[in-house]
């Protein structure tokens, strides 16, 4: 399973890059602008910058009618010479056809606000490159987004579907061994639940034993 960070801090990014676990960043405007970006090209630079230049960098060509989206898709992709770029689409109406016309020219896309089977289906009907199955946001409104991600990876390995499938709305480190047990493809993680993943207590323990016991020979 892939990871992915969810997060435009640069520190973060270049700290998890250079232990070698990213696959790339999703990013959004809302991340743009708490992390100080002043558009969605400086945003790709920046984030490009502290991966090494090596890695997936998800990019949100928003837009509620289909050209503006394709509009939105072409221009990020003409002003950027990134070239591992995967488009960041909301799954409405006009995003799955931006979808269907996008993908046949060649276009990289993330439907994201996934929620159901029907949402996977048509996805992947278009020829999405991932769709991002949310977890915490499902399970806020009491379902259950680990279920609903298995119904989906159940439905596409019978189907034999190339649309992958990334989990996001990570909440926890549970929620990423529950993911790796389903197989799950990729997975977003913001850097709170990243940095819990190195720690057990017991690895600590053995760590600080070794510690003294080399320091008392």
């Amino acid at each position: 399973m892939k990871i992915l960070i969810d997060t435009l801090d640069l520190k973060e990014i270049k700290k998890y890059s250079q232990f070698g676990i990213l696959s790339g960043v999703t990013t959004n405007p809302t991340f743009s602008k708490r992390f100080g970006m002043s558009d969605d090209i400086d945003t790709i630079n920046q984030t490009s910058e502290a991966l090494g230049g090596v890695g997936e960098v998800h990019v949100e060509a928003f837009g509620e009618s289909s050209a503006e989206i394709e509009d939105n898709a072409n221009s990020i992709s003409e002003r950027s010479e990134y070239n591992n770029l995967i488009f960041k689409v909301p799954f409405t109406e006009s995003g799955v056809e931006a979808t269907s016309k996008l993908s046949k020219k060649g276009f990289k896309i993330n439907l994201h606000l996934i929620y159901s089977v029907n949402q996977a289906l048509l996805s992947e009907t278009v020829g999405a490159t991932y769709i991002c199955p949310l977890i915490g946001r499902k399970d806020d409104i009491g379902d259950d987004g680990i279920a609903n991600i298995k119904k989906i990876k159940d439905c596409f390995d019978s189907n034999s579907v190339s649309t992958k499938i990334m989990g996001s709305s990570v909440r926890y480190p549970k929620h990423i061994i529950e993911l790796y047990e389903i197989g799950v493809d990729i997975v977003t993680v913001p850097p709170k639940v990243l940095e819990k993943m190195f720690y057990h207590p017991l690895t600590t323990d053995g760590f600080d034993t070794f510690k003294k016991d080399l320091e008392s020979l």
